[in-house]
Order: C-alpha cells, then structure tokens, then sequence
C-alpha cells in the first residue's frame, strides 16, 4: 500500500505502446560478431552500444490497446475500490529501452513505423522481407539474404502488384532500392491504415525531402525533413540539437508535435515526438508533399 491524497491507494502497473525502438542493427556494426538478430524468428533482438541488447517484441516495442470493454471493466473496478476507500491508480511501467535510451543503436531511433511484412522476388527466388522506409521513387527493406547490390528485383505492393526494381545498396539485412517507375506511396499508406483497427492506425515511416526549421532561442535554424512518421522523424543539417535535448520544429502546412533527439551523427539526428502526430494530420500533408509546389 502507498498513501496517495490521504487515502489507501493500489498502484496497477501495465505497459504501453513505447516510441523507443527499432529493427535494424547498429550502423556500426556488431561488436560481437551478432547477425540477422532482428529478424530471427524465435527472439529477434537488436544490439545496442556498450553489450547492451533489446528484445524487439518486449524491450522495444509493446502494444497493449485498451479496448472499451477493458476501459468499462477498469472504471467498475475503481469505483469498487473507491467505494471502500482505495483509489486505484492506473501507471505506465517504462520498458528497457525507455529506461535504458542512452544505449539504444541509431537504428532503433524510430520504431513501430514499418509497413507491413511484403516479399522480394528475385532471381535467388522469394524472400520474405519488410519495407523499412518507402517514398515514391524507392524503399529501404529488411530481411535476411534478401538481394545483392546490383540485382534486378520485384517487390510485391500491398495492391498486389509487383514493383519492379533495382538494389542500389546492401549493408547486413538491410538493402536499399530504386523503382524503374514512380509507385503510388499515399495509396499504399491508406491501404495499411484501412486494414488497422480505427484504435490503432498509426502512419509508418515515410521517405520526403522536406525543407524545416528548428525554433532554437528565438532563432530559426534551416533543416530539411529526411523521413518522417507519426513517432518521429530525421533531420539532416547543420546545428543540429544534441542528444537529449528538446526540439521545436517548424514546416509549411504541417503542425509537428514537441519532441526529443534520440541520436544525433554528423549532420543527421532523429527526432521522438512527445505526443503521436495524427495521421489525419500527417497523410493529407504527405500528399501534398509529392504533389509538389503549385504553380
């Protein structure tokens, strides 16, 4: 028992959805000679700095909705409680990466922002893989023994179409393509929202070149918005904010939320919103965005 306002109170621990993961291994590289950690199947983890590992599906990334019938149950409880003078107190228990930020990879800046899991054709046959990052000329996709650079590849859409594509860039489990014809990002970012439950739609990570700026002491810093979902976004520029620090960012036709830096490398940093950017908000901004600027 704690004492809360005078009164017996019970605290009730749960956990939440956390902004604080990822999938990717470190830039670096493994200083265990770990590979393919995020996407083994049993446990997929990934590495951290200084021999610190996460779970993705425990220490990373948690979604526990709470559905209304959980809501109505919780209210009948605490009203019971109350009624013999306990106050039940609803508390959020914080995961390892939330309680360990500081040795989280650049990778696991930004989490739970994928699209959904796609496959790869190619000419080694059908590989099973996720779309990191997409805008409408390429993606960024992860899974194991995917393609080689070089490669002339399929990705199959959530339309079920096939992309035709090129790799351009392979680093681990990671691989980077370019698509032989512009595809419809907006279409499919609707699709993956329409088959989520209202509850929970949430925007994943999507590619842009979108020019910023930091509010910074009454100034405003330029910036330009690399890739953006509704947990967080990267920003690539000079003077950036460092590590820890709070940041204020300003672009036309968009109000972005409060937010933290998780990481910061050179001239590139991710940025954690303190509240979720709506993707009511966000989709419309995204459309507009590769419509580009009006005549």
């Amino acid at each position: 028992m704690t004492i809360f306002q005078g009164r017996p109170a019970v605290a009730i621990a749960t956990l939440i959805l956390v902004l604080a993961g990822g999938t990717a291994a470190s830039a670096d590289g493994s200083a265990f000679g770990c590979s393919g950690l995020d996407t083994d199947t049993a446990l997929p983890a990934v590495e951290g700095h200084d021999g610190v590992f996460y779970r993705v599906l425990a220490d990373l990334r948690m979604r526990h909705p709470m559905e209304d019938a959980v809501m109505v149950q919780m209210g009948a409880l605490s009203q019971a409680l109350a009624a013999r003078g306990t106050t039940l107190i609803y508390v959020t228990v914080p995961t390892k990466s939330q309680a360990m930020p500081q040795f989280l990879p650049q990778a696991a800046a930004l989490t739970d922002d994928r699209f959904e899991q796609t496959v790869l054709f190619s000419a080694s046959g059908r590989t099973p893989c996720a779309i990191r990052d997409i805008s409408p000329l390429g993606a960024t996709l992860e899974g194991r023994g995917a393609s080689v650079l070089g490669d002339e590849v399929e990705l199959e859409l959530a339309s079920g179409q096939r992309a035709a594509a090129t790799v351009i860039w392979s680093r681990g489990n990671s691989l980077g393509v370019r698509f032989k014809r512009p595809i419809d990002v907006v279409a499919l970012i609707t699709r993956q929202l329409v088959a989520q439950p209202v509850e929970r739609r949430t925007m994943p990570r999507v590619e842009v070149r979108a020019s910023a700026w930091i509010r910074k002491s009454g100034d405003f810093v330029p910036t330009v918005i690399r890739n953006i979902s509704a947990g967080g976004l990267q920003l690539e520029g000079e003077g950036l904010p460092s590590m820890g620090e709070p940041v204020q960012i300003m672009v036309e036709g968009l109000g972005i939320p409060p937010g933290e830096v998780l990481w910061k490398q050179s001239r590139l940093a991710g940025v954690r919103f303190t509240q979720e950017l709506n993707w009511q908000a966000l989709l419309p901004w995204i459309r507009e965005h590769y419509r580009g600027p009006k005549p």
